[in-house]
């Protein structure tokens, strides 16, 4: 029974087979940012448009005023939502300055907010081909490809973009993320570390390395993370919910309820945050307090087959078969395998511990 809001990442069987899901990644701000009205210079931080950027400009090929006009008003659409006329003003930009990388940059980003990576990718790499050392455009590409599940070439470029700048932490921090997908933890957590050296409090390269760990069965190495995400990021739910489900997966339930209780009231919609305290609680044997939170889970989401699974093995726990049996049906009806709840719930009658009820 595994809550998880991510499919790319493996389910971790924690706690039982039945009760807890995978860890939850943070996947917040993996693109390079251009702030409107600025545009960002990849190398050296200059700002095009103002005077000390006019060099750097005219490098990039972008000494036409009118092009620089419309990139930094097409910048400033996209940021508003606006890309109809945000790819206008990048049309006209490139109209007057076909070799204007940044436009072909920015119109790639802009892409990518919409969901067209393919396009994406094609401009960021037009963008590389007029600047072969356009750092944040082989990010970027980085993350395009990784949308488009083409983690190999991802990788290739959150490469060359760390060869480009050895000390940009989030290129560190998008690779070990594919790593992670790719099921390969050992070198996830080798870039999530090298992240962490360059930016100490990077709390999501913590949590994400936890993560690593945790999949490694590194119980302890990943709690260490998941207090080091918290302290960083105390009011951050996300790191409170990873290790209450990894303190779970030690046996130490009452220590994983305080941890989902605390991702509750941080986000109070937390549904696999009351999915999985409600399992911890089966296993403290507070069948109430688990059925409360697994009525919580179904308020939020009425089609959530584990919840009404998770529901019927508390009736069952206590006596009221009625119950449990129409809590089954309606698990069974959602797609919850029929063989093995009728297992499960075989067990929990028998009076097995809750933890062999697989």
């Amino acid at each position: 029974m595994i809550y998880s809001l991510l499919s790319k990442t493996g389910a971790l069987g924690l706690f039982v087979a039945l009760a807890f899901g995978q860890v939850l990644i943070s996947r917040m701000s993996i693109r390079s940012k251009v702030d409107s009205p600025q545009v960002h210079a990849s190398d050296t931080g200059q700002v095009l448009g103002n005077a000390t950027g006019i060099p750097l400009l005219r490098k990039l090929g972008m000494g036409r005023p009118l092009a620089t006009a419309h990139l930094r008003r097409g910048i400033i659409f996209a940021k508003l939502g606006h890309f109809r006329e945000a790819f206008d003003d990048f049309d006209k930009a490139l109209h007057f300055d076909p070799n204007a990388a940044e436009v072909y940059y920015n119109r790639g980003r802009t892409f990518g907010q919409i969901g067209e990576y393919r396009m994406e990718v094609e401009d960021y790499s037009q963008a590389i081909r007029l600047y072969p050392d356009y750092v944040n455009a082989y990010l970027n590409r980085g993350v395009a490809f990784d949308a488009l599940h083409e983690p190999d070439k991802a990788i290739l470029d959150y490469d060359q973009t760390i060869l480009l700048d050895p000390t940009y932490a989030l290129a560190y921090y998008n690779r070990g993320l594919t790593f992670m997908d790719l099921k390969n933890h050992e070198k996830a957590i080798s870039s999530f570390s090298r992240a962490i050296e360059l930016d100490p409090g990077y709390a999501d390269a913590y949590n994400n390395r936890g993560i690593a760990h945790h999949n490694l069965k590194e119980h302890k190495a990943a709690i260490q993370d998941y207090d080091q995400a918290i302290t960083l990021r105390p009011k951050g739910s996300l790191a409170f919910y990873n290790r209450g489900i990894c303190l779970g997966d030690v046996g130490d339930y009452e220590g994983a309820v305080k941890d989902f209780d605390e991702a509750i009231r941080l986000s109070p919609t937390y549904k696999e945050a009351f999915g999985n305290r409600g399992h911890a609680n089966l296993h403290l044997d507070r069948y109430d307090q688990a059925i409360n939170d697994f009525n919580t889970v179904i308020e939020l989401d009425s089609q959530d087959q584990k919840a009404y699974a998770g529901r019927a093995l508390a009736h069952t726990r206590m006596g009221r078969d009625t119950e449990a049996a129409k809590d089954a049906e309606l698990a069974i009806r959602l797609g919850y395998d029929a063989a093995v709840l009728q297992r499960q719930l075989a067990s929990a009658k028998a009076g097995t511990p809750y933890r062999q009820c697989q």
